[in-house]
């Protein structure tokens, strides 16, 4: 299951943005990930709900989409002061 650690990447790097910006929590977290990297959706965001719980992403929307190639992109957080 590598959706687990394209999630722990966006989280990971989400928090660190949240936290050089003192949020105090996110709302959405917009992703693009590779199709050839052959992520299931509904299997990352379980893995995102894991990977978040506890921390100030726990409730955070995240939206994927999905680009040519492979690779994952964060492209826009929204936080919460």
């Amino acid at each position: 299951m590598h959706e687990s650690v394209f999630a722990q990447q966006i989280v990971q790097t989400v928090l660190a943005e949240a936290t050089r910006r003192r949020a105090a929590s996110v709302r959405s977290v917009d992703v693009e990930i590779g199709a050839l990297d052959a992520i299931s959706e509904e299997t990352l965001r379980e893995a995102f709900a894991i990977e978040a719980a506890g921390t100030p992403l726990e409730h955070t929307q995240l939206n994927v989409r999905t680009h040519e190639g492979r690779g994952l992109v964060v492209r826009k957080a929204s936080f919460v002061a």
